[in-house]
């Protein structure tokens, strides 16, 4: 009898072990999913353009030609 009952403890133990693990494994698939949606929609935001409300003002180093060079170190938004 000390054989089977050891037999049926040991069972048990297996069968609790193994849902237990699916559960943990579960909940890490779910947050790595929920990790790379966030992960996804901040790069979607970040990449997005600029949108500047109000003007600019800056220096220009060079007036001649068909183009100018804007000097971005004294960049002013109002």
């Amino acid at each position: 009898m000390t054989g089977l009952e050891t037999a049926i403890i040991l069972v048990a133990f297996v069968i609790t072990a193994a849902a237990f693990a699916f559960v943990v494994l579960n909940m890490e698939f779910l947050k790595a999913e929920k990790a790379q949606s966030v992960i996804s929609s901040s790069m979607s935001k970040a990449s997005s353009a600029m949108l500047i409300d109000g003007g600019i003002i800056s220096t220009f180093n060079q007036t001649g030609g068909d183009h100018a060079d804007v000097d971005m170190v004294n960049l002013l938004f109002t």
